[in-house]
């Protein structure tokens, strides 16, 4: 009877692997992962990870302290439909909407309420009343709830600025079936000069669980010889396990990134 050692056939196909340079990372669509040199289908993985969603209103995470929620089952929590901080929550002299926490009465909204969350208790400002997050891209002020003046807002083309910062709002166009109403994320950290390059953000009601407890993804981003940021709706995983490109579904790298909104000093 011949035993084989589990450890040393995992250790002698890597080897293999590595030899014959069998790379296919750059084969595999959204819905497969490479592992020694194949293609593997993402279907298993991807249950397993939707499994552990939670329901709503548990905490996903905190992306630079600012608190992120689950919108699973949303439906049944229909009493619950808005979200206010009260003026002992914030330091201001009056009740401060942040939005809707629901995709019930308006669908896909729940990733506004994050960013205008946000915006609120790291500068005290907010954005004013949209439809839809792509419609964010488009205004061109915020309310200080300080003082109640208006603060001006800067848009950057996706591909065309050299500048994204922490405390940007990245927004997505429209893009069917997934995003007919945009989506917004809020920008927590740029790492440009990493080897693989990328900015972390924090988001409600993308996957409705974090990668992390301190972030929701790490973007895959890209700078031109003339130093022009050009960021893509796909994860990166460089030093993690090949199954982890799973958590993005097939052809999220084509919903279209157009641009990030900054609140001026």
């Amino acid at each position: 009877m011949i035993i084989y050692n589990t450890n040393l056939m995992i250790f002698l196909l890597l080897t293999l692997s590595a030899a014959l340079k069998l790379d296919c990372k750059d084969q595999c669509d959204g819905d497969h992962y490479c592992y020694l040199g194949q293609c593997y289908s993402c279907s298993y993985f991807r249950k397993q990870w939707e499994a552990k969603i939670p329901d709503f209103g548990v905490l996903i995470g905190k992306g630079n302290g600012v608190p992120a929620y689950s919108c699973q089952n949303d439906t049944q929590h229909l009493h619950e439909l808005e979200h206010f901080l009260q003026p002992n929550e914030t330091g201001f002299n009056q009740t401060v909407f942040i939005g809707m926490k629901y995709r019930y009465f308006k669908p896909r909204y729940q990733c506004v309420h994050f960013a205008r969350y946000y915006w609120i208790q790291k500068f005290g400002s907010a954005f004013p009343g949209i439809d839809t997050a792509d419609e964010i891209f488009d205004l061109t002020y915020a309310i200080d709830y300080k003082n109640g003046k208006y603060r001006n807002l800067t848009k950057f083309y996706n591909g065309m600025s050299t500048s994204i910062r922490a405390g940007d709002l990245l927004i997505w166009n429209k893009s069917y079936p997934y995003y007919p109403y945009g989506h917004v994320a809020v920008v927590l950290d740029v790492q440009l000069g990493a080897e693989e390059p990328y900015i972390t953000i924090g988001e409600e009601n993308y996957d409705d669980i974090w990668d992390s407890n301190q972030y929701a993804r790490k973007l895959k981003a890209s700078t031109s010889n003339f130093g022009l940021v050009y960021v893509i709706n796909e994860r990166e995983i460089t030093g993690l396990s090949p199954q982890e490109k799973c958590k993005d579904y097939n052809g999220s790298a084509n919903d279209v990134i157009v641009g990030w909104v900054r609140l001026n000093d």
